[in-house]
C-alpha cells in the first residue's frame, strides 16, 4: 500500500476481516517470548498488547496461529481491538513497506551488479 495513514488502517481494519486478523497477529508478534507464554504484558514499551489487553490479544492470537478464523463475535471482539491499536498497526505497516523497499533496493543492486560481471 503506497499511502499509509491512520484513516487507510482504519478502512482496512473496517472492511477486510484477514487485515483483523493479521492485525491481531502482528500485535502478538511485538510482546516478548514470556509475554506470549504467559498472556500478559509485564514489559511497559507501547508495543504489543497494554496489560489489560494481553489475555484476550493472545487468546485470538492464538486461535488464529492454529489455524482458526475468527468469526461473529470473536470478529467483532478483535475489530474493536485492533481499531484501540491502530496507530500502533500503521507503525507496523510502515516498517514493514520500509523494509520490503529496502529489499527490493538491494535485490535491484544486487541483479545490476549481476548482470554487470557477466
Amino acid at each position: 500500500m503506497d499511502n499509509l495513514s491512520e484513516t487507510s488502517i482504519i478502512f482496512l481494519l473496517l472492511n477486510n476481516d484477514r487485515a483483523v486478523e493479521r492485525g491481531i497477529l502482528a500485535l502478538y508478534k511485538k510482546q516478548t517470548s514470556f509475554e506470549k507464554s504467559n498472556n500478559i504484558t509485564n514489559h511497559y514499551n507501547e508495543v504489543g498488547f497494554s496489560k489489560s489487553d494481553a489475555n484476550l490479544g493472545s487468546y485470538l492470537a492464538k486461535w488464529i496461529l492454529d489455524g482458526n478464523n475468527l468469526t461473529d463475535k470473536w470478529l467483532s471482539v478483535a475489530r474493536h481491538l485492533t481499531m484501540k491499536y491502530r496507530k500502533q498497526l500503521l507503525q507496523i505497516a510502515l516498517e514493514k513497506a520500509k523494509f520490503e523497499k529496502n529489499i527490493d533496493n538491494e535485490e535491484r543492486i544486487a541483479i545490476q551488479q549481476f548482470s554487470g560481471s557477466m
